[in-house]
């Protein structure tokens, strides 16, 4: 069925409702359209399950109670009004689950009638893209609605069960989750096993030479052991070598080179964006997932038109539409020569489980339109990440670099039996292919250049040799990217999910940032080790990833969606009564602050209200209830003194309140700012 306007009586064009989620995009759409189309923004859910009651008759299947929040009537007595008047309606929520549910959740609150209601769905918003998706209507997908519907379900009765109990068992806990725990035991895992590390010492022994003919160019070499391979356990081993190899005169025993190819990375799915954009950009899930939909949503550009810059968003395929490969291949070839695009064109598989490959991977929907074009309409925070995802996207189609490593092996002149030689290496570019793209300066890091003049049987120059001393190192700690990189892996969550996860988890007050690293708190492993003793399947990994399994399995061929959440009720409502009986009261530890309170004498301590602000209170509370406000906690350590935590905080300049961020330590400390030291100002 095709979209197209009918007639009055009158002559005259009956208009069409388009119902979507946000005000931008309703904006971007309306001005593809016209007036002939009536485009109205939802603003998110338009109903959802009660806030304060379960809202799930787990009597009756599950059945669940979905109502219209007083705030959103006026909004559904308007779509109503606007629906009836219109020939047709298209539902064009985003094109995910979420989407296909909002998109039901309309039809079913405002009793759109049937047989004038469509679902379109388009992964990028460009005019083409939405002009082609009109002429594609389809019914709304029943069983992506059951999927998203079962998820919502199965979130809402852990988390409406398990977040009161850990609130009264223990002080200061705020939410529990079934894809946010899980998330949070890794991180308190993971600095247990750093806790638990024993580091092991070894050493090394290197050498720095110069070519004699070549006087002021040098490299670095390290030993290594003839034949068999070197372990230095200690200094002592360490220094016998040294005596052994620094008065020797050395010789280039051998220069050998082999080249190899570096392949492109693939473009961007929703968890390798929010991953690249931290380690290269500095910005939060959050942040990366707010710009994002910013450019997918549509931008103001040439002569004040409004398009889309980016396909959807939230995507975990690496496919690519046979229009963008084409578009990029004449890119490519006309701006950086025939000889960068492959004879084939490249393609990339998921490792991602149960990847929506109906989808697109993240893409500029113009290559045309470059960083450098799009530069004078874009924000500071739009260009970066725009920028990010075109260079990914343009070089992931682009033909491999093509890089010559150089190994030089320094041999002492010692007997023909010597236990040690000096080994070597440096790469160079022989061919550049995807680096002018992804990487600015297309080169790679180099160093010990030197060795690329060295010939076989030259004698070289031993400026020093020296022992060095190394411990082997504990894992490090989770980054948001690295979070997100082991939840996409372990199938836990899917992609609209890692960036909320991450924010509650936060704003639980469940762990701390440390520069980019995240740390849990007391509060947090407190609430692991109870979850863990309670409830050990709902925060196992092989749990959560096997329930996203069956939901997958909803959404694509009609499974029944009961009978996962029958399965896990009946077993989750007997721990939930154990640990009514069994799970102990935690009380809440405190840090001291190093002052006596001013009003009994007893020891004032940090603490946290249950909206994260900062104050300072007596420890003999309730007896002694002094205390003082501080602010909000950022997880953030000064950048100045390196030592106490920004705190968020207000002040008041010029008869307005005004937000700043400033030192827990002040006066000690005078750091202050208006921006979060982070960027991360959501």
């Amino acid at each position: 069925m095709k979209t197209k306007l009918s007639s009055k009586a009158d002559g005259s064009k009956e208009s069409q409702l388009i119902v979507v989620e946000s005000r931008t995009k309703a904006e971007t759409l309306q001005q593809f359209l016209g007036n002939e189309f009536d485009v109205v923004a939802t603003v998110g859910h338009i109903r959802d399950l009660p806030q304060r009651m379960l809202g799930v008759n787990v009597r009756r299947d599950f059945e669940p109670l979905y109502v219209v929040p007083p705030e959103r009537l006026n909004l559904v007595n308007d779509l109503q009004n606007r629906a009836e008047r219109a020939s047709l309606v298209l539902l064009a929520t985003d094109p995910d689950r979420e989407g296909e549910a909002i998109a039901w959740h309309v039809a079913e609150a405002c009793r759109l009638d049937a047989k004038k209601t469509r679902r379109v769905e388009f992964h990028e918003i460009t005019k083409t893209a939405i002009l082609r998706a009109l002429e594609e209507p389809r019914a709304i997908d029943e069983n992506l609605v059951a999927a998203q519907q079962a998820r919502r379900i199965l979130d809402r009765l852990v988390g409406f069960e398990l977040s009161p109990l850990l609130n009264r068992k223990i002080k200061g806990a705020r939410s529990a989750g079934r894809v946010q725990s899980v998330a949070l035991r890794m991180v308190v895992e993971r600095e247990r096993e750093i806790r638990a590390f024993v580091p092991d010492e070894w050493w090394s022994v290197e050498g720095r030479f110069s070519a004699h003919e070549s006087s002021g160019s040098s490299f670095n070499a390290m030993v290594i052991g003839v034949p068999d391979k070197l372990d230095i356990s200690d200094e002592d081993s360490a220094n016998q070598i040294v005596e052994q190899l620094q008065s020797e005169s050395y010789t280039v025993e051998s220069v050998k080179s082999r080249e190899r190819q570096s392949r492109p990375s693939a473009p961007f799915t929703t968890a390798s964006l929010q991953r690249a954009s931290s380690n290269r950009l500095g910005l939060s899930p959050s942040q990366t997932m707010r710009i994002a939909q910013q450019l997918y949503e549509g931008v103001v550009v040439a002569d004040g038109n409004r398009t889309g810059l980016i396909t959807y968003m939230r995507t975990d395929s690496l496919n690519i539409s046979n229009e963008a490969r084409t578009e990029v291949k004449g890119f490519i070839e006309k701006r950086y020569g025939e000889d960068l695009y492959p004879d084939k064109p490249n393609t990339y598989k998921t490792k991602s489980r149960n990847a929506q490959e109906a989808h697109e991977a993240i893409r500029p929907t113009s290559v045309n339109r470059t960083p450098e074009a799009m530069e004078e309409h874009l924000d500071p925070s739009q260009r970066r990440l725009y920028s990010l995802i075109w260079r990914q996207f343009v070089s992931s189609q682009m033909v491999p670099a093509r890089l010559r490593t150089v190994t030089a092996i320094i041999a002492p002149h010692l007997a023909s039996n010597a236990p040690y030689k000096f080994r070597s290496s440096t790469t160079e570019i022989v061919f550049p292919g995807h680096f002018v793209v992804s990487k600015e300066d297309g080169s790679v890091e180099e160093k010990n250049r030197a060795i690329l003049s060295l010939s076989d049987g030259q004698q070289v120059l031993a400026e020093s040799v020296e022992g060095i001393q190394h411990f082997t190192e504990p894992p490090s700690r989770y980054s948001e990217a690295g979070l997100i990189r082991v939840m996409e892996e372990e199938g836990i969550g899917r992609p609209s999910t890692y960036a909320p996860t991450i924010r509650r988890i936060n704003d639980a007050l469940y762990v701390e940032r440390e520069g980019r690293a995240l740390r849990p708190t007391k509060l947090g492993e407190d609430v692991v080790d109870a979850l863990v003793e309670f409830f050990p399947e709902v925060i196992d990994k092989a749990f959560t990833r096997r329930m996203e399994d069956n939901l997958d399995s909803v959404a694509s061929d009609n499974t029944d969606w009961i009978q996962p959440l029958s399965d896990f009720w009946d077993p989750f409502q007997q721990d939930i009564q154990r640990a009514k009986t069994d799970m102990k009261v935690v009380e809440a530890t405190y840090e001291k602050l190093g002052e006596d309170c001013p009003e009994c004498g007893l020891d004032l301590v940090w603490k946290r209200s249950r909206k994260g602000n900062w104050f300072i209170a007596c420890v003999g509370y309730p007896d002694c209830d002094f205390s003082r406000g501080y602010g909000l906690a950022t997880g953030i350590i000064c950048p100045d003194c390196g030592d106490g935590q920004v705190v968020e905080r207000r002040g008041n300049l010029r008869g307005r309140t005004t937000k700043f961020f400033g030192c827990v330590r002040y006066p000690d400390c005078k750091y202050r700012s208006n921006k979060r030291p982070d960027g991360d100002d959501d």
